[in-house]
């Protein structure tokens, strides 16, 4: 089992109407392994210097679709949307070196300051 948890988070995000959003700061990601009761662990510092990425939303099919990062390019799910808060999703199938499949599934919450 794999498990990725963020935290520690210390990350802007400033969406601008142009469809650009800056990134600023960093956060913590522990990946958890377990494999045959053995537990390890392997922490890593994400940072983000005002990096630029580009947006677009689809309303109608309540997306929003980033490109221009590492982490995050490609088309969430607005689950929550309002003037307080915004919480992503996404589910991709990757392939590990050693040929299996993996279903990854990741959630981002966002609160305005």
């Amino acid at each position: 089992t794999v498990t990725a948890v963020g935290d520690t988070f210390q990350l802007t995000a400033s969406f601008r109407e142009n469809g650009t959003v800056i990134l600023n700061g960093q956060y913590r990601v522990v990946t958890t392994i377990v494999l045959g009761g053995e537990v390890i662990e392997e922490p890593e510092i994400l940072v983000y210097d005002n990096e630029a990425a580009t947006y677009t939303t689809d309303s109608d099919a309540e997306t929003i679709t980033f490109s221009g990062t590492d982490e995050f390019d490609e088309t969430w799910d607005a689950t929550l949307f309002n003037q307080a808060q915004l919480t992503i999703t996404t589910m991709s199938t990757e392939t590990t070196d050693d040929g299996a499949t993996i279903q990854v599934t990741t959630e981002i919450r966002m609160s305005r300051i």
